[in-house]
């Protein structure tokens, strides 16, 4: 049986299906925006299908030998990978000029760990800092930074060693809105996946 090839989306057709999407979760959506917006949803998952599986795969060879061990560790983050995309799909603003796909590997990986750290196979309190997946990106993520906005994220995604705030406890302890904080969880974001 010949595998069905996924193809990657351009940027224009991401922004459609993104379109679509937000229609269909509007206040007082029709039945047929709906519709179109569970259409366009699985479309846009089964087209980053790839791209997860990809960020599994480099994933999977890092993680320890007792999660490698166990015949389903790939499908399982196969499908917290997935639920990044979703996640990715809520908090995703088509004018940031960015590819959904670029957006959502951020969420993508933070499933993941969030999985792992669930199933035993990373700590919860170094997941971020101390995994091998992650170690020359945050450090990338910082150099771009200000001195203020690098302890910000520092505090937010855990990279000090500390576990990762609440976005409330960081707003409050550096005196920042939540919409500025998610301006730079963003521009980390994109950091990223660079």
């Amino acid at each position: 049986m010949k595998k069905k090839k996924r193809l990657l989306l351009t940027f224009d057709q991401e922004l459609y299906l993104v379109a679509i999407i937000k229609r269909g979760s509007d206040n007082r959506p029709t039945l047929a925006e709906k519709h179109a917006a569970e259409k366009a949803t699985e479309k846009l998952i089964e087209c980053n299908q790839p791209l997860v599986e990809r960020i599994v795969s480099t994933y999977l060879s890092n993680l320890t030998e007792k999660a490698r061990v166990q015949p389903d560790t790939a499908t399982q983050l196969i499908d917290a990978g997935t639920k990044g995309i979703r996640k990715a799909l809520t908090h995703y603003n088509p004018t940031s000029g960015y590819k959904f796909s670029t957006y959502a590997t951020w969420w993508i990986r933070q499933e993941m760990i969030r999985y792992s750290v669930h199933a035993g196979w990373l700590n919860p309190n170094t997941a971020m800092s101390n995994d091998k997946f992650f170690n020359d990106k945050p450090q990338r993520i910082i150099e771009a930074l200000s001195d203020r906005e690098k302890r910000v994220i520092e505090e937010r995604m855990g990279l000090t060693g500390n576990k990762p705030k609440p976005r409330k406890e960081v707003c409050e302890m550096f005196a920042i809105t939540e919409e500025r904080l998610l301006c730079l969880e963003e521009k980390a974001k994109y950091l990223l996946s660079k």
